[in-house]
């Protein structure tokens, strides 16, 4: 599994990150990632992409790329999903069980 993250490739899954956010088919809950957000900007003079001066996009490029993976690999998330499932459930503190003995 795997994606090519190339200048072009980025600003398409970019445009689909910003779409799911203005159609609010995607809920943004991370303080991290949305404080990137509202430094993520396109330099007028050169095109690039990413933070301003003095701020990080780590979070917002992660979010990105994971947002194209999920496109190009929607069956490997129903994987993920019940992994996550599992995880819960094993979280969750197990009933005592009763032996045997005291059935009786």
């Amino acid at each position: 599994m795997g994606w090519y993250a190339t200048s072009r490739n980025i600003q398409q899954a970019l445009s689909q990150f910003i779409e799911e956010v203005r159609e609010e088919a995607n809920e943004l809950r991370d303080e991290i990632l949305i404080n990137e957000c509202l430094s993520y900007v396109q330099d007028p003079e050169t095109g690039e992409i990413g933070a301003i001066t003095g701020k990080h996009d780590d979070t917002v490029r992660a979010r990105i790329i994971a947002g194209k993976l999920r496109q190009l690999y929607p069956a490997s998330m129903k994987y993920a999903a019940r992994a996550a499932s599992d995880y819960g459930r094993a979280a969750r503190p197990q009933k005592e069980k009763k032996s045997l003995a005291s059935w009786s």
